[in-house]
């Protein structure tokens, strides 16, 4: 569905940003963020979206949504968030 959205709003950046948990060292946070928005990013790619379209980045646990100190908060801690932005 997300690569059928990209392709209707072909007139658009797409901002992936990678993010974890808080658990280990915040380099390898930030190398792990990054390589989870690349492989994002790649399945874009796969599904015909240029590559030039997409801004990915890791941000490591900078900007937590959840409590870091129970499971299921660092469950919702390692996540993908993907931003349309219209082209002006």
């Amino acid at each position: 569905r997300l690569i059928a959205l990209a392709n209707a709003c072909r007139d658009s950046r797409i901002a992936i940003t990678g993010h974890t948990d808080g658990t280990g060292s915040e380099a390898w946070n930030r190398v792990l963020s990054l390589r989870r928005a690349n492989a994002v990013g790649d399945y874009f790619v796969r599904g015909g979206i240029d590559r030039k379209r997409l801004d990915i980045s890791g941000i490591g646990s900078e900007n937590p949504v959840a409590d870091d100190s129970t499971r299921y908060g660092r469950s919702l801690n390692r996540r993908i968030e993907i931003e349309l932005t219209p082209i002006n």
